[in-house]
Formats: C-alpha cells, structure tokens, sequence
C-alpha cells in the first residue's frame, strides 16, 4: 500500500525544509539546459520551491511548474511573481491535463520516484503524450545504490515506505531503460553522486528524446528487413530489438555445429523447432530436437544446441522480454 504523500509535503514546506535549496538551479538543469531549444516550452512535474523552475524563466523558456503541495505552489505565487511562471497544483497519478503534443520538454527533478511500477509506467505514458515529437523527457530519480536502499517496509521491488511514511522507488539503469523502451531514445543515462540534504545520495539522471513509438502497438517484421548475422555454425536473422519492442523479440536461426554453453540473466526463451535435426542440451539434460519440437529455457538456465551431422537445424526464437545482449552469459569461456 502505498501512502499519500500530500500531507507529508505540504508539512515539509510549511515548516521551510527546502527553503535552502530556492536560489540555485540543480545540477539537472544545469546540465539540461543547454540541450533545451531558444524559448521552448516546458513542462515541471514536481517543482518543489521553484528553482528550476526560475532558472529556466531566466534563460527565456515558457514554464508551467507544478507541485503536488498546494503549500509551495502559494509560496512560489508569491516569491516569483516577475518571472513568467505558470505554477498550478497537480498529481501525476491522475492524466495530465494538457492536450497531446503540448511541451517541447517535460522536466522531472527527484519526483516520478514516489510510485508502484504500475502508476511510474502510466506517469511515463502520460508524458510521452504530452510531449512534441521529438521533445526531451529530463528527470532524475533516487538510485537502487542510494543509502535509502531498504529504508522501511519493500512494498514492491525496489519501492520502499519508510517508518514515516515517506515512499521512494529507488530506480536502475536497466529499469529506466525498461520504461523508456519504445518510447524514447536515450541520449545521456548514468548514475551519479551529490550531496543532497547534508548527506552523499546516489541518483540515476537521463536524457531522452520522444521517438514517437506507442508502447505495446502491433507490429510486422520481415525476413527482408532482418539484420542478418551469425559466425561459424551458425546463421542468424535478428527481426527486431528491444528499442523495436521492450516486451519480445525474435530471431530465425540455421545451425551446422553448436552454438555453445550460454544463460540469459533476463529474458525466457522460447525455441520452435523449424526442420533439421539436432540436440538441446537444457541444464546439463540432452533433449533431441526434431521439426515441431518446442524447447522453453527460463532465464538463469545454462544450455547449449547443436545439429546432427550432416543436417541443418533451423530454429525460431521468441525472447521475452526482448533480447539484451548486457543479460547473456558465455559460459565455455
């Protein structure tokens, strides 16, 4: 269960907690800054007491900053009158309240971070609408190496609420690019270290540009426009990669000799096989493989796969989800 964090917040910035935080920009606007282009339009999701928020005004872009503290929002009123701003209340649990292809930029600094996988999935969404195509998507979230890493009850993975009812969910690289897959191209991922608050955190900042793509559609893919490739024994059409589709992938294999002793740490494999004949060897357990086999290897599972001599083996593969090459382990060497 996940608690509401309105009160928390609204408390935190009554009592001036981030006060010391107003008069300069974050390390994340700093570095995005530049890659913004002259007098775009961008949307703040979580602006807490405006700094970013100002220092984009400052540099001659439209700002709409918002907060789910109305507490900050009125101090923000208030405090930045002279800038342009448009601050407004909203939470990103519910849909966002502009039409599609609205902002050239949707800014995120330490506040997507506060949800279940569900909801940050909806949140992502939601901002891939709102975006131009093309726009960049900027945000930094607290990190799974951060020191708040099994403060409190795991609700879910990596989703902690704290004693105080203070929730974070703690972000990898590999699960920002689970949640971007499909929608947008990385341009900068990487985990960093500052000082936040008076104590050393650890954080997963990104840069990512909208490429258009709808998670989840339909697809066609062609032998035609598979990437061929393969080494000795083995050839191999790949039909598409993960930044095609995050969910699944296939390729089409022909094998004269063994493939070797490998394991997937992320995807579940799913071999058909098409015609030949040859051996599967599933953790140790050799399984002959004929035409119409099926042949299931979950992940962290050692195998290999071989032809018969004198025959072609041809096999049809569906990783899911889709195949990374970071995730598969050579294990003969």
């Amino acid at each position: 269960m996940i608690p509401d964090q309105k009160e928390m917040w609204n408390r935190k910035h009554k009592e001036g907690e981030h006060t010391s935080f107003q008069d300069d920009p974050s390390s994340l606007a700093l570095l995005a800054e530049p890659k913004f282009s002259e007098h775009s339009t961008i949307l703040e999701l979580g602006c807490g007491v405006g700094r970013d928020a100002a220092f984009f005004a400052q540099n001659g872009h439209k700002v709409n900053a918002t907060d789910l503290s109305e507490v900050v929002i009125k101090q923000n009123q208030q405090r930045l009158v002279n800038l342009g701003i448009e601050f407004s209340t909203l939470d990103m649990q519910k849909p966002l309240p502009y039409p599609d292809s609205s902002f050239d930029t949707v800014y995120a600094n330490l506040s997507i971070h506060y949800f279940e996988h569900k909801t940050t999935q909806e949140i992502i969404d939601e901002i891939n609408r709102v975006l131009k195509p093309g726009g960049l998507f900027v945000f930094t979230c607290k990190s799974i190496n951060d020191f708040h890493h099994g403060n409190g009850e795991e609700v879910e993975e990596s989703v902690f609420v704290s004693p105080k009812g203070h929730v974070r969910h703690l972000f990898s690289i590999s699960y920002t690019e689970e949640l971007l897959a499909n929608l947008f191209k990385i341009d900068l991922l990487k985990e960093v270290e500052e000082e936040y608050s008076g104590e050393k955190s650890v954080m997963i900042q990104c840069i990512a540009k909208k490429t258009g793509k709808k998670l989840g559609r339909a697809m066609k893919f062609t032998k035609s426009n598979a990437r061929e490739t393969g080494w000795d024994g083995l050839k191999l059409w790949v039909y598409n990669s993960k930044e095609d589709f995050p969910n699944a992938s296939a390729a089409y294999f022909e094998v004269t000799k063994a493939h070797g002793r490998i394991k997937t740490t992320k995807s579940n494999r799913v071999y058909y096989v098409l015609g030949g004949e040859g051996v599967f060897d599933i953790d140790g357990e050799k399984n002959k493989a004929q035409e119409g086999d099926v042949f299931i290897v979950p992940k962290n599972t050692p195998y290999d796969y071989w032809a018969t001599d004198g025959t072609v083996l041809r096999l049809f593969l569906v990783d899911a989800p889709a195949f990374d090459p970071k995730h598969e382990v050579k294990l003969d060497e």
